[in-house]
This record gives C-alpha cells, sequence and structure tokens, in this order.
C-alpha cells in the first residue's frame, strides 16, 4: 500500500497519462452526481497542481487504486474537493486516513467539505471523528433535486452581505452561530428557528437524515 503526493510526481510540467487514468477511473462514477464533474477536474484540478491551488493524494495498493483525495488550497479557503474510497476498501479506515491526511496539508483542523444527501450515510463516521461543523444547507446547487450539507464553510457568498438581509437565492438553509445557538433563516419563507449547537444535535440531525435516504 503506497500513498502518492501527486504534484510531487509532476516532470517538465507534466503527468504520465497512465496516472490520469487511474485517477479519472476513481473519479469517473462521480460524474452522475455532479455534471461536468471530469471537465472540472481536466480544466480546473490538474492545471491547479502546478501552481500550487490544488492537491490530489491518491491511495494505491499495488496499482489499484484504493482511494484519492482532491484538496483546494487558497490562502482564503481550505477545502477538501472530493474524497473517496473504493466501495472494496470501504469501512477499513481509509476514508479517516484521508480526513487527517487532508486536515495536516491544508493546515486546518476545520477543512470545508459538502456532502450531497446521497453519501451522508458513508461518510458520517468521518464527520464524528474530525471537527466538521455544519453550516449550510444547499438545494439544487449542483444539480436538481439534490441536496448538499456544507460543513466549515459556504457554497454561497450570500453570507458575506449579512444575514440579516433578504436573500434572493430559493430553497437555501444558513446556519449563524450567535452566543452558542445556530440560528437558521430559510431563505424561501424569511422564517428562522434556533438550534442548541452542540455535537449531540448534529449527530441526531445527521443520523435522521441518513436514515431517511
Amino acid at each position: 500500500m503506497k500513498t502518492l503526493l501527486v504534484s510531487n510526481l509532476i516532470s517538465h510540467f507534466c503527468l504520465s497519462r497512465a496516472l490520469v487514468d487511474t485517477i479519472l477511473s476513481v473519479l469517473n462514477p462521480l460524474e452522475l452526481e455532479y455534471p461536468r464533474f471530469n471537465n472540472w477536474f481536466m480544466r480546473t484540478v490538474l492545471p491547479g497542481l502546478w501552481t500550487g491551488g490544488r492537491e490530489i493524494v491518491l491511495i494505491l495498493n499495488d496499482d489499484a487504486p484504493v482511494g484519492i483525495l482532491i484538496l483546494k488550497r487558497k490562502r482564503r479557503e481550505r477545502k477538501i474537493c472530493t474524497l473517496r474510497v473504493m466501495e472494496s476498501y470501504q469501512r477499513m479506515g481509509y476514508g479517516t486516513y484521508l480526513g487527517e491526511k487532508a486536515s495536516s496539508l491544508l493546515g486546518t483542523a476545520t477543512p470545508m467539505i459538502t456532502v450531497s444527501s446521497t453519501r451522508i450515510r458513508e461518510f458520517l463516521p468521518l464527520l464524528r471523528k474530525g471537527e466538521y461543523h455544519l453550516t449550510e444547507i444547499a438545494d439544487n446547487y449542483y444539480r436538481n433535486a439534490s441536496r448538499e450539507f456544507v460543513f466549515n464553510g459556504f457554497l454561497s457568498t450570500m453570507h458575506l452581505a449579512g444575514l440579516n438581509g433578504r436573500f434572493q437565492e430559493p430553497n437555501r438553509e444558513y446556519f449563524r452561530l450567535t452566543k452558542g445557538v445556530y440560528t437558521t433563516y430559510f431563505s424561501k419563507s424569511h422564517q428562522s428557528i434556533s438550534i442548541p449547537r452542540t455535537s449531540c444535535m448534529q449527530e441526531n440531525y445527521l443520523n435522521a437524515v441518513a436514515t431517511a435516504k
């Protein structure tokens, strides 16, 4: 078993075609969940390896892919873009290992990550072990009829304008921490409710979501 830091494998501004093909074999299924995912990978992630704004971690068992991690490393954004473990290697600790690797490479214990409602069940072990706090729920962000749970950050930029104004984007829930309480803002109806900010509350909520799927 070996772990590769892909940026270290760049030679004369190139990566081997075999390595790129191996990475794409892991990522191809995500095209169904995130339209134009491979286009994003080829046009954004690979060039980012040269500039330092992106990083890829690949775990291999001999030449067979085990898991992959794609990171965004900007001054104002430290994000886990993709974390995927092949099905035959799941529940063996590789997801936790990649989560720890992400924190180390990004230099933060609280990297941003988004998880779709269809994947929330398999990500629960990672979310329980790390410092992941639910900060936003976004519907229809990447594709219609989808829901993304956002931890340690925001997909939208609406929060930069202040959460007390009227929202223009429908079907979003925003979480703001005020005196130890998360206030949830429903942008569609402009109503708000308060939820105690405790790990138990978040755990119960995510478990309920996972069970419903």
